[in-house]
């Protein structure tokens, strides 16, 4: 036997024991992992839990909501409107129904620094604003007694073009009925 089969004959069955020790070692020891949580009872457990909380930054709010946001979140919705609609602080504080000192007031809190200048092209903003006025339009109105009667067709197609009246009342109270429930409404016109 030459020594490189006598150093590989060694080296294999070194690493036969190393495998068998590893196999068989006791890992362990039976001991339970476990968290101070799992000693509470489901009524403890719950208690422990906060409320939950939705901030809601596609859309446009009033001062009154808006500084009862902790200020991280309230850092994030005014720097995502400057770089999503390039919104200038004029636009921002008038959104928010404050004046222009106490908006560069809240800006220092914030430690967000100066303004942006006001675009161009401000058809984003405006539609961004429109979803305020649009909720405003949908709420619903004190019920009457008497059913009132159909309202006038809002579209008229003539030569050329398809024919097409519609109400769309239906739309409205569907739109009336979801407020305030969270869910997501995608409506979709084929004319």
């Amino acid at each position: 036997m030459t020594d490189a089969e006598k150093v590989f004959n060694q080296t294999v069955q070194e690493r036969k024991r190393i495998a068998r020790g590893a196999k068989h070692k006791r890992m362990g020891g039976g001991h339970i992992v476990s968290l101070p949580s799992d000693q509470l009872t489901e009524k403890e457990k719950t208690m422990l839990n906060g409320e939950v909380t939705t901030y809601k930054l596609d859309k446009p709010v009033k001062w009154a909501v808006f500084k009862t946001w902790p200020g991280d979140i309230r850092r994030e919705y005014i720097l995502g409107l400057q770089k999503k609609y390039h919104a200038s602080s004029g636009m921002i504080y008038k959104m928010l129904g404050i004046s222009q000192s106490m908006y560069f007031k809240e800006m220092q809190r914030l430690n967000i620094d100066g303004g942006m200048k006001p675009p161009k092209d401000k058809s984003a903003w405006e539609a961004f604003l429109e979803w305020e006025a649009f909720i405003a339009t949908a709420e619903p109105e004190p019920e009457e007694t008497e059913k009132p009667e159909a309202s006038a067709p809002i579209v008229r197609m003539d030569k050329d073009g398809i024919s097409f009246e519609q109400s769309f009342d239906p739309v409205v109270e569907m739109i009336r009925s979801l407020r305030g429930t969270g869910a997501k409404v995608t409506i979709e016109v084929t004319l």
